[in-house]
């Protein structure tokens, strides 16, 4: 769920030239491009399985950001030294239309849905509204993928995701996850929140897309810009029919000499691959 920031109502009330001024640290953290972690050294497991750790920087509203998890471990295992988060691939969210805004919704068309969310500061949305459609061009994804992130939603190619109530992914092996009950991605619009230039009128675009609901529940925003951190260990099944253990182990990066201040939705993710 999203709220709107104190931030956000602190700069409505300010003059112009004062808002300038004091608001661009408050919506740095939306633009920044901060430093990544360190990044611990890969783990053999016994049963074969590689536990990695991958970070990526998820904060920008208008990206997607892919990760073959087969291709990490093949690179990790012909070299524990390589750099395996240079394997992220990012592709941006089409904005541009492809045709007139439409009122109607409720059609599963690609393309930005423009929703106004009712919100009281300190309180969660207490619903949505549909505004207008506009058609875009179709997502564009790379040939080879597991998962897909942006900010706190996740996408994965043809799989589908079980969430277990283990804390340690090094216990991965104890959890059922061959028989447990997995979730594919849903059909959402006004979840994948793309431009954040309306959000001060509670207007916010939205992609017209399937995302997994589930693996969605590892990082919930509470309070605008603040998130809540869901540390359990997710079970990912790949549309080849093999199995990763996913976690979630920071969402928070470190900032950029413009801005100091931490970036959210820097995630930090431990993964385990292939279960055996």
């Amino acid at each position: 769920m999203r709220i709107f920031s104190f931030h956000i109502l602190f700069c409505l009330l300010l003059p112009l030239p004062m808002l300038l001024a004091s608001c661009e640290g408050a919506f740095g953290w939306m633009y920044d491009d901060p430093e990544a972690p360190a990044t611990p050294a890969p783990e053999v497991n016994a049963d074969r399985s590689v536990t990695a750790t991958l970070s990526v920087n998820a904060n920008p509203w208008g990206e997607w950001h892919y990760i073959d998890l087969p291709e990490v471990i093949r690179r990790l295992r012909a070299d524990a030294s390589a750099d395996v988060n240079a394997l992220w691939v990012t592709h941006d969210i089409p904005l541009e239309a492809t045709g007139p805004t439409e009122m109607v919704t409720g059609h599963r068309r690609t393309g930005q849905y423009l929703y106004r969310f009712d919100t009281n500061y300190g309180e969660p949305i207490k619903g949505s509204e549909f505004q207008s459609f506009t058609p875009t061009a179709a997502q564009t994804d790379p040939d080879e993928w597991s998962i897909a992130v942006h900010r706190s939603e996740v996408r994965t190619n043809g799989g589908s995701v079980w969430e277990s109530e283990l804390s340690d992914i090094a216990r991965a092996t104890e959890a059922d996850y061959r028989h447990a009950s997995y979730t594919p991605d849903e059909w959402s619009e006004n979840e994948v929140w793309s431009d954040s230039r309306t959000m001060i009128s509670q207007l916010v675009p939205s992609q017209g897309i399937a995302v997994n609901k589930v693996l969605g529940r590892w990082l919930r925003m509470t309070l605008m810009p603040d998130y809540e951190r869901n540390g359990h260990v997710f079970f990912l099944r790949l549309r080849d029919g093999s199995f990763a253990a996913l976690q979630l182990v920071n969402h928070i990066g470190g900032g950029t000499p413009q801005n100091p201040s931490p970036i959210r939705c820097y995630l930090t993710l431990k993964v385990r691959y292939p279960l055996p």
